[in-house]
């Protein structure tokens, strides 16, 4: 997390090809030999990241007209606000409280409010959009949910939004940092963009506010994990002064968006270039193993971004229809799920307590969902319904390919771990006995010497 201590740091371990570890992470200094307490809480709410995400995935379906798990019309309106506030936005939540905690003496706990409340919000979603939420209903807070559909979740969304901006608050008054700055703007946007939404603003209006919201969370982590080269470059105030014009053209997208729309696309662009110039993963994609990979995630990352910041700068048709699709999905699923994928293998760790392994299968996912966005970029660009449908329909098999090889690796590799510390653990001990026989549970009984006769 931005402003923690700085192990974190990828300038001290990237050219090595190390996984740059987080702050609280399982790999964190331990006694060795050492049993760590699973972390069920953490786990309950890293559950309820990935039910947000996966009703998002399948809402996402029904948005396309493909075939969903649950096929019920409404939640096709709620894909966008899942995705962002209920997956992306609990899972940040959750690992900015894990760091918070882990760098404070205090141990404080009331940042796991940010994620809770992220849950909170898809659960209220999912029950709003349920048969037993209706206007004809005779029972009145169920008639009250349905003629204020957004109320509810957005209230717990945007409750979600203020923890983790106070979160951001917190570790800037233990130590300031441009990182900071950027990530507390983004979170500012984000409780923004959804209190509007939870008043009854159209989704389609807001997107870029959420968009803004996750964009700035990432450069600014980015800024974090590579300090050293954005500080030798005296980088940081200019990719701060071009985030905080970037924040302010959206509300020109709300006025006017014919000047809005190509403003936010100069300032974002700016923004994003002046990140990827000094960013180490322009070095670490050549590298193999996890460094590469993630290295080649982020680079694509920036060049989606880069896409949506074109688009909204020399859209031919306007922001509306396959453009403005186009240009949110290579935010939210080209940069945003890209950058996700990248440090997954730090993330998940440091909230489960328990190692990972990298393995070549995560190209796979990673991979299936840019080519699902390079079919929805064909398909914008010929103006074709099913190539858009097709594109959609990969990048969300693509995005469940990832979560399931994630949770897997972590999973068998933290079985290897526990079996490896077993056997260690057994051999330590058989040692023990033998140069100490003393040590042993069962020491050698020997009889009492007996008697003389003698007298």
């Amino acid at each position: 997390m931005a402003g923690e201590p700085s192990d974190r740091s990828e300038n001290k371990t990237a050219h090595k090809g190390k996984v740059p570890q987080d702050v609280g992470s399982f790999s964190h200094a331990r006694t060795p030999g050492a049993a760590v307490k699973l972390p069920k809480t953490r786990l309950v709410l890293l559950f309820l990241a990935a039910i947000g995400a996966l009703i998002g995935l399948n809402s996402a379906l029904i948005r396309s007209s493909l075939p969903a798990i649950v096929s019920r019309a409404p939640l096709g309106d709620g894909h966008g606000v899942f995705m962002v506030f209920g997956f992306l936005g609990g899972a940040i939540g959750l690992e900015r409280a894990v760091a918070y905690q882990a760098g404070s003496p205090a141990k404080p706990k009331w940042g796991f409010l940010a994620p809770a409340f992220a849950g909170v919000g898809s659960l209220l979603m999912i029950f709003e959009v349920s048969p037993l939420v209706s206007r004809e209903t005779p029972i009145a807070p169920l008639a009250f949910m349905a003629s204020n559909p957004q109320m509810l979740p957005g209230l717990a969304w945007t409750l979600s939004m203020a923890a983790l901006t106070g979160i951001y608050l917190g570790v800037w008054r233990r130590q300031q940092s441009v990182a900071v700055l950027i990530q507390l703007l983004g979170s500012f946007l984000g409780v923004c963009g959804i209190a509007l939404w939870a008043r009854g603003v159209d989704a389609q209006m807001l997107a870029p506010w959420w968009m803004a919201y996750l964009v700035l969370t990432i450069v600014g982590e980015r800024i974090e994990l590579a300090r050293v080269a954005f500080i030798a470059h005296n980088i940081e105030w200019l990719i701060f002064f071009s985030a905080l014009a970037f924040s302010l053209t959206l509300g020109l997208c709300l006025l006017n968006p014919a000047i809005g729309y190509p403003a936010m696309g100069v300032t974002m662009g700016i923004m994003l270039l002046l990140a990827i110039t000094h960013d180490t993963a322009r070095k670490t994609f050549k590298l193999k193993g996890v460094t590469g990979f993630m290295g080649t995630c982020m680079l694509v990352g920036y060049a989606w971004a880069l896409l949506a910041a074109a688009v909204w700068i020399f859209s031919p048709t306007g922001f509306e229809g396959y453009w403005r699709d186009m240009a949110i999905h290579a935010l939210a699923i080209g940069f945003t799920m890209s950058m996700v994928a990248a440090h997954a293998s730090m993330i998940i760790p440091s909230i489960t307590r328990r190692p990972m392994t990298y393995k070549p299968v995560l190209w796979v996912g990673w991979a299936v969902m840019q080519l699902g966005l390079a079919v929805r970029l064909l398909g914008t660009t010929r103006a074709s319904t099913l190539l858009w449908q097709w594109g959609d329909g990969i990048s969300v098999a693509g995005m469940l390919a990832m979560m399931v090889t994630v949770a897997a690796l972590n999973i068998a590799t933290s079985k290897k771990s526990a079996a490896s510390k077993a056997t260690a653990t057994a051999t330590a001990t058989d040692h023990s006995r033998a140069v100490h026989p003393e040590a042993s549970p069962h020491p050698k009984v020997t009889a009492p010497p007996k008697a003389s006769s003698q007298r």
